[in-house]
């Protein structure tokens, strides 16, 4: 495949790249398709491109060789995350994505709940946007844990990065990665901790060249590469979403809101490496709904020209 620079790549959209025009939209079940999309305004590129990359870009690298940069470069956890830190939240972690039909607890994974936004089809390579988990309130009785996560996957496969709260530790508001791929046992990485109550840049993106052991990929957290792999697919399909997880449909607690905001997807069209706006001018239905108790809603403020997906419980 044709080797392009990062700033090539990055060049071409900013040249590309349209006005931001406020749009307004009423929350729906599903928004149907309308057109092409809208390309991401320069401004916004810009401003939500991690340093680094841009940095390697004016080294002269090209985009296949940056993705085997991060792939090898060290990804240090959060000062003070130590490996027993991270055991002990990914043993958290795996308790509710374990479902084992023989196995009856009133403690793990008896009931999950979604308030979600989704594009079926696999025609992405990255997103790229801000997640405000909020208080993402647990307790032992009530909700006992949430994932507050963005997927890009496809036909199973697939990668992940958010935040985690349980009423195990319930202090701690734990940055997580995870991938499907990985040996068993190995899917869960853990960064460290974070403040739930500011908006947080994250970044999935799928790099176009397989090198033989797939495509590689990285995950960035407020523009940290906080982890790489390689994935059987190029193209997948995007998603943001909202975990719930209690002992029983009653126990679910009241939650205040949590939101995803500004997010664009990544899709390369011919020689182009294009950026659209997630909202209802894409050739995509765009999905949204959430499974009682829990309620979202989701807009187009005044002055964006993306979704806003909104979470809680009342």
């Amino acid at each position: 495949m044709e080797l392009h620079k990062f700033g090539i790549v990055l060049l071409a959209l900013l040249l590309a790249a349209m006005a931001l025009v406020p749009i307004v939209s009423a929350a729906g079940a599903a928004i149907q398709p309308a057109g092409k999309g809208d390309l991401v305004d320069k401004f916004n590129l810009s401003v939500m491109t991690p340093p680094l990359l841009i940095k390697l870009e004016s080294q002269g690298l090209s985009e296949d060789e940056i993705a085997q940069y991060i792939l090898k470069m060290e990804k240090p956890r959060q000062d003070g995350w130590t490996e027993k830190d991270n055991e002990l939240a990914v043993s958290y972690l795996k308790r509710y994505r374990q479902n084992i039909p023989d196995v009856k607890s009133p403690m793990y994974q008896d009931v999950q709940k979604d308030g979600r936004m989704v594009i079926y089809e696999a025609n992405y390579n990255g997103i790229n946007g801000y997640m405000r988990p909020g208080n993402l309130e647990v307790s032992s009785t009530g909700t006992e844990a949430h994932y507050f996560t963005s997927h890009l996957g496809y036909g199973g496969r697939w990668i992940e990065v958010g935040v985690a709260r349980f009423n195990f530790n319930p202090s701690q508001y734990v940055v997580y990665t995870y991938d499907s791929g990985r040996p068993a046992g190995q899917e869960w990485k853990t960064w460290g901790t974070t403040d739930p109550n500011v908006s947080h840049h994250f970044l999935l993106y799928v790099y176009p060249t397989d090198d033989g052991s797939g495509y590689p990929y990285a995950i960035w957290w407020d523009d940290t590469a906080i982890d790489s792999g390689h994935t059987p697919y190029y193209w997948n399909n995007p998603d943001e979403n909202h975990e719930f997880f209690a002992a029983n449909i009653n126990n679910f607690q009241t939650c205040s809101q949590g939101y995803f905001e500004n997010s664009f997807l990544y899709k390369k069209e011919g020689n182009n490496y294009n950026a659209y706006w997630w909202n209802g001018n894409l050739p995509e239905t765009t999905d949204a709904y959430s499974l009682s108790p829990v309620l979202y809603s989701r807009t187009i403020p005044y002055g964006s020209s993306s979704y806003k997906m909104i979470t809680w419980i009342n």
